[in-house]
């Protein structure tokens, strides 16, 4: 069965299935940091090419909640953040993991209303208009996570940090 933006709850499972396997066989171990980080680069800028080349020819197709390309530019991610010491040390790493489930639940929203306003700055180029909405939508939703985590007794419950 599928939800209003067309994912199905076999995608949730399929998140849970990557997860139980980065846990119980050490990929991390048996890979380098370049290749996890090219592998990733890889799958995004393909998610990210699929969906320039189906708006440039007027079809709308949710590449961004569909498409296991995606699916595997996240796992990759999480493997290359999970390998080091210093990238599970580092302060932005850390920020990051600490309001990620926070940023899932904000950043949609903002990227929705964010999104005219971008197309309407006359980049001519997509690539930049993407990578100019993904930092934005970023930027202001890890402000507002940490805007509203500080209000006292309800930050914590609306965003479920612990």
């Amino acid at each position: 069965m599928r939800n209003r933006r067309g994912f199905s709850g076999g995608a949730y499972g399929c998140y849970m299935l990557l997860g139980y396997c980065v846990k119980k066989f050490p990929l991390r171990d048996r890979v380098k940091p370049i290749l996890l980080a090219t592998l990733f680069l890889l799958c995004f800028l393909a998610t990210v090419s699929l969906q320039i080349f189906a708006y440039s020819k007027g079809i709308f197709a949710p590449v961004w909640y569909t498409n296991g390309l995606l699916l595997a530019a996240g796992f990759f991610l999480f493997l290359l953040f999970s390998c080091g010491a210093a990238l599970r040390n580092s302060r932005v790493i850390s920020t990051l993991s600490y309001y990620s489930f926070a940023l899932y639940l904000v950043h949609f929203p903002i990227l929705m209303l964010l999104a005219p306003h971008i197309a309407s700055l006359g980049i001519e180029s997509h690539v930049a208009q993407v990578a100019l909405l993904l930092s934005a939508d970023l930027a202001i939703s890890l402000a507002l996570c940490i805007a509203i985590a500080r209000i006292p007794n309800i930050g914590s419950r609306i965003l479920y940090l612990k």
